[in-house]
């Protein structure tokens, strides 16, 4: 049987991917994705915490999709 986990993360990418290739001819493409919480304290100020969530992928597919597609800010 085969299982897998699936996250989704919604957010700004900090910079653009970095892809490197392996002497084997693999690949491997890395990326931050910045993630924000906003809420109100009990004062009625509105506070803010940024997350930094880091993403690697080796699935080659994926890597084409994030090299034509993902730029920073995006």
């Amino acid at each position: 049987m085969f299982t897998y986990n699936k996250a989704e993360v919604l957010g700004s990418l900090g910079a653009d991917p970095v892809i490197r290739t392996f002497q084997n001819g693999g690949r491997v493409c890395k990326f931050s994705v910045a993630t924000s919480n906003r809420w109100k304290d009990t004062a009625g100020n509105w506070k803010e915490d940024t997350f930094w969530h880091s993403i690697v992928i080796f699935d080659e597919f994926n890597i084409k999709l994030a090299e034509k597609y993902l730029k920073k800010g995006s």
